[in-house]
């Protein structure tokens, strides 16, 4: 099962018998965490991934659901771990959520509305970030800016 956990941090490093389970702490639900690994990630070459670190804040982390049961020592155990599958899994912020809440939304679009057709846009504000489209921002909120607006707000993170 695919499960996804918003916004999250990392609470703490080398859990479990292998050392390489990381716990993620709930913001919104401060009694609320998840055991997550990196071992059948794609994109590390260590232990985690690059971006795993105490403290690392994550608008949400994607992978699969493992559960993990047995007996060791004659204690029974029976537990769940996210398991992330690459870079893509880690959404650190988003370009186009202007009001920081994790995701891109009719709030968002009502921020990016108040700059459009704004020229003379440049650093470091640019134009409270609705200046983003195509490949640099261009100093005007235009219609390329829209669209990659439209871009985020459609994938749907």
């Amino acid at each position: 099962m695919l499960i996804k956990v918003i916004d999250v941090n990392v609470e703490g490093l080398g859990y479990g018998k292998e050392y390489d389970n990381y716990v993620l702490q709930s913001n919104a639900e401060p009694n609320s965490a998840c055991w997550a690994s990196d071992y059948i990630n794609d994109d590390i070459a260590g232990i985690y991934h690059p971006y795993i670190e105490t403290g690392r804040y994550f608008c949400s982390v994607t992978g699969f659901l493992e559960q993990y049961t047995g007996a060791k020592a004659g204690i029974d155990y029976d537990y769940y771990q996210l398991l992330t599958r690459n870079t893509a899994d880690f959404i650190i912020d988003q370009i186009a959520d202007f009001d920081d809440d994790c995701d891109v939304d009719f709030v968002d679009f009502g921020l990016f509305a108040q700059h459009w057709l704004e020229t003379g846009c440049a650093e470091p504000d640019w134009c409270g970030g609705a200046d983003f489209g195509g490949e640099e921002p261009d100093g005007i909120v235009s219609m390329a800016d829209l669209s990659e607006f439209a871009r985020y707000w459609l994938a749907g993170n």
